[in-house]
């Protein structure tokens, strides 16, 4: 009987880790050693790039998004339709309007900030890993001298994978429990 209670604690803890997920959904920045601008956006999964100039002339960036497919672009309430920003602002909300997370297992997000009126402050624009099932994401950008948000664009890619939910993971561990206790009775008889 003991062994039975150790194997199904063992299964009720790899159960929780896997419904825990292995990645922290948190507030992210793009502002590594050397920058003097900082970018944030919460809830996100990492920082995936940021740059100078303007992204889409960047090789790099458009290395980057070659395998994602392009969703849209935000600028002043031209794709309202889809996701909304706070074009203009310092700090703010990003909607998604769509059900983008039924269509994509991964959405990317790209801000791209004004120029900050000669202070070369730097990164220009961060592309940031959105947390998946979220709809609204807050924005800031530090320090708010020069232009606030110019426009984002978002980038999906994959099909969203189904995740098994607790009662199918409680089944399971029944069912390992009743074929664990059946073999114990029929080695004791």
């Amino acid at each position: 009987m003991r062994h039975i209670a150790q194997s199904l604690a063992a299964l009720f803890a790899l159960s929780f880790a896997a419904l825990a997920g292995a990645v922290p959904i948190t507030s992210q920045q793009c502002a590594p050693s050397g920058d003097t601008r900082t970018i944030t956006i919460d809830p996100g999964l990492a920082c995936v790039a940021k740059g100078s100039g303007n992204n889409e002339n960047n090789a790099a960036f458009q290395a980057l998004v070659a395998d994602w497919t392009f969703l849209g672009k935000e600028e002043s309430g031209a794709n309202a339709s889809l996701f909304d920003a706070s074009i203009g602002q310092s700090s703010g909300v990003l909607t998604l309007n769509a059900p983008l997370w039924s269509q994509f297992e991964e959405i990317l997000v790209v801000l791209k900030v004004g120029a900050a009126n000669g202070l070369n402050l730097d990164p220009d624009w961060v592309v940031f890993s959105l947390a998946s099932d979220n709809t609204q994401y807050a924005f800031s950008v530090n320090p708010t001298k020069g232009g606030g948000l110019s426009h984002a664009s978002l980038y999906g890619r994959g099909s969203p994978t189904s995740v098994p939910e607790p009662g199918t993971l409680a089944l399971l561990g029944v069912g390992v429990l009743g074929a664990a206790a059946f073999r114990r009775r029929r080695l004791t008889r």
